[in-house]
């Protein structure tokens, strides 16, 4: 059971320390928001047309209720 929880905790750990380590070493990590506003703007863009396109195939799914 110990070893158990000393394994959790060294996971727990792993990744802040990682993406801390990266940050500091100038690497952007997986979580961060993108840099410019034009990327943001891409992204958010992306996002919409992919929930209008999540939308249109849940609606010609005939039996399927929207779960949204």
């Amino acid at each position: 059971m110990t070893a158990v929880v000393v394994i959790a905790a060294a996971a727990a750990l792993a990744c802040p320390l990682h993406m801390l380590w990266a940050t500091r070493r100038g690497k952007r990590s997986a979580c961060c928001p993108p840099r410019t506003s034009s990327d943001l703007a891409r992204l958010r863009t992306r996002q919409r047309a992919l929930g209008a396109q999540i939308a249109s195939t849940a609606e010609s799914v005939p039996g399927r209720e929207a779960s949204l």
